[in-house]
């Protein structure tokens, strides 16, 4: 078993642990000098040994934070399904890897205290000259027994992984739930599809994940629907969603025609279509505004929270907005999902074109910006998507691999055609 260095303090709030080209930081706010320090240096600890494992393919022994039986089986399962990805990639291919940790909320309890933690990890994929992450908002709930600290629960809110599997928006904002008998059945099915794609992926045989379930899933725009479209800027689009897709405060799009709304401040909604519909002006696009009140079902716009189209923020409504759209604003066309064979061009999807992701209840939850390319393999000729999104404050991902994004389910590309004035 990997055990960390334990971790010292070196300046009032700030520690640092470093293990080979591996390091963490983490830091207080000046809001919470009133922490617990020892139970949240416990639950850094714990979360150092979490991201090694599903990163860095380090073997820890997660008896050391966790007594009760069904979340250590719960937790396990997890970095198992987490780290699968290793086993294509190597361990080798998250270097220079770091995460950064920010507590964000500290709730005290007569037997416990929950804390916010923001993590944010870095790395470079192998052989690629670009920087990568994502980041996590978590939930963690530590209490003493016996002498001892122990984690109670641990909860990604917008991860899709804890989302599907223990329920959306259930976590420690609420009642503390049990892992219960049903929850680990259900995550033994999503571990084996996640065992099965990557399993796939070795094979080069992902024809069963990416293809698109819906009839005719190739649509050709007519002629006369791609009559005078205005050509997007992909690299403007790119450029505005890596400075703002890890950002607690986005900027516009455009802010000469609207404000940056984070959609995740209402509750039970993502931040994830707006972001994307926000790069999409970036990239020049128009509104087509069809209303001044209420939310519509038609055009593509955001004045505000009480004048704003549904295509603007939800996943199914902007594809179907982009598919359809004749009039006026941006203009898509989808395309199922394939990895590509580099020798082959032109590629079928590029930097500036969507790419949306089911989850494993069978919805189409997530939206992200396709901004570049990640290898497959060690002979570099096979290369996946990776994107950048936005789901929430502190829930984010830069140039990260397409593959380990709701991982074994399905999604679309949608190629971005342009736009109509």
């Amino acid at each position: 078993m990997v055990k960390l260095k334990k971790i010292k303090k070196i300046i009032a709030f700030i520690l640092v642990l470093v293990i080979g080209n591996t390091s963490f930081l983490y830091k207080v706010n000046s809001a919470c000098e009133n922490i617990s320090n020892n139970a949240y240096q416990f639950a850094i600890s714990f979360l150092n040994d979490y991201y090694l494992s599903i990163d860095q393919g380090e073997d820890v022994n997660v008896e050391n934070y966790i007594c009760d039986s069904n979340l250590l089986n719960y937790i396990n399962n997890k970095i198992y399904a987490k780290a699968y990805k290793l086993n294509v990639f190597g361990v080798d291919d998250m270097q220079n890897y770091s995460v950064s940790y920010e507590l964000k909320d500290e709730n005290v309890l007569s037997d416990k205290v929950i804390y916010t933690i923001f993590s944010n990890v870095s790395f470079n994929y192998k052989n690629e000259d670009y920087i990568s992450g994502y980041g996590e908002h978590i939930k963690i709930s530590v209490s003493s027994l016996s002498g001892r600290y122990v984690i109670n629960d641990i909860y990604s809110k917008y991860d899709d992984y804890d989302t599907d599997i223990r329920d959306i928006n259930v976590g420690l904002d609420y009642e503390y739930r049990i892992i219960t008998n049903d929850i680990l059945d259900k995550q033994q099915q999503v571990n084996e599809k996640i065992v099965d794609y990557y399993d796939s992926l070795l094979k080069g045989d992902t024809k069963e994940f990416y293809e698109c379930e819906e009839e005719n899933c190739t649509y050709e725009a007519s002629n006369s629907e791609m009559r005078s479209l205005n050509s997007l800027n992909r690299n403007a689009m790119v450029t505005w969603a890596d400075n703002n897709c890890s950002s607690n405060n986005p900027s516009s799009g455009n802010s000469s025609i609207t404000y940056y709304y984070d959609f995740s401040e209402i509750a039970g909604n993502y931040d994830c279509t707006n972001f994307v519909s926000h790069s999409i002006l970036a990239g020049g696009s128009v509104m087509y505004k069809t209303s001044n009140n209420g939310i519509d079902s038609n055009g593509w716009f955001f004045t505000n929270l009480n004048s704003r189209s549904s295509s603007w923020s939800g996943v199914s409504n902007l594809f179907n907005f982009l598919k359809n759209n004749t009039v006026k604003g941006p203009k898509g066309q989808k395309i199922s999902y394939t990895d590509i064979y580099a020798p082959n061009t032109p590629y079928p999807y590029k930097a500036g074109d969507l790419l949306q992701f089911k989850n494993n209840n069978g919805i189409w939850r997530h939206s992200a910006l396709i901004v570049g390319y990640a290898a497959v393999g060690a002979g570099g000729t096979t290369l996946e998507a990776v994107v950048d999104g936005r789901t929430a404050d502190g829930a984010y991902n830069y140039r990260q691999r397409q593959s380990t994004i709701y991982s074994g389910n399905a999604r679309r590309v949608i190629v971005m055609k342009g736009y109509y004035n």
